[in-house]
């Protein structure tokens, strides 16, 4: 899955400042969900996602290696994609 910038103008996060982003399928052709991005450092965007559980989300960056990634972040990503705050799930 892959994460992206929710808002092509958003700024670049830090560990401190969240980034609003949305998790694409691997096709990228459907939004599966959306939510903030914690970065450790600047932002990398695109990513990739290790989904643990819906509020625990690993965000991650190939290392150049081949199977090797590094990670950039954490992400919570409760909200659902076509939910509005406050919808049931």
């Amino acid at each position: 899955m892959t994460i992206r910038a929710k808002d092509a103008n958003a700024g670049d996060g830090g560990y401190l400042y969240p980034v609003t982003v949305t998790l694409h399928s691997k096709d990228n052709d459907n939004v599966l969900g959306q939510g903030d991005a914690y970065f450790d450092a600047e932002s990398e965007l695109p990513s990739l996602a290790l989904v643990l559980s819906p509020g625990t989300t690993i965000i991650l960056k190939e290392s150049g290696e081949a199977a090797r990634y590094r990670r950039v972040g954490v992400a919570d990503l409760n909200q659902r994609a076509g939910k509005g705050q406050g919808e049931p799930d």
